[in-house]
């Protein structure tokens, strides 16, 4: 989305231990530590409506962190429906993805 090289930098919700990554437009070019992941939310977009910044927050973004690991992300996320572990790769080409859609707003 920047169209440049970032770092990023989270708490894991459980373990308190800081995520980082460098990401470019292209790849994620380093993570710390090396088995982090994300949750993310799957929706029907068909069912969802996403027309305002606060319904966007409430069914994407307070529902997307980084975690140290796999076994961490998937013990939060345990019981919540919609919600799948992905790689920090896999969180990229997903994002990537999205974002080349041009975005609507009302």
């Amino acid at each position: 989305m920047l169209k440049q090289t970032a770092t990023v930098e989270s708490v894991s919700p459980l373990s308190k231990e800081r995520v980082r990554l460098t990401v470019s437009p292209q790849r994620v070019e380093e993570v710390s530590p090396q088995g982090a992941v994300v949750s993310m939310v799957i929706v029907d977009p068909d069912r969802v409506e996403l027309r305002s910044v606060e319904a966007i927050w409430m069914t994407f973004c307070h529902h997307i962190f980084f975690f140290a690991s796999r076994a961490e992300a998937e013990r939060w996320a345990a019981g919540k429906r919609d919600i799948e572990v992905l790689s920090v790769d896999e969180a990229h080409e997903l994002g990537s993805r999205l974002l080349s859609r041009p975005l609507v707003h009302a």
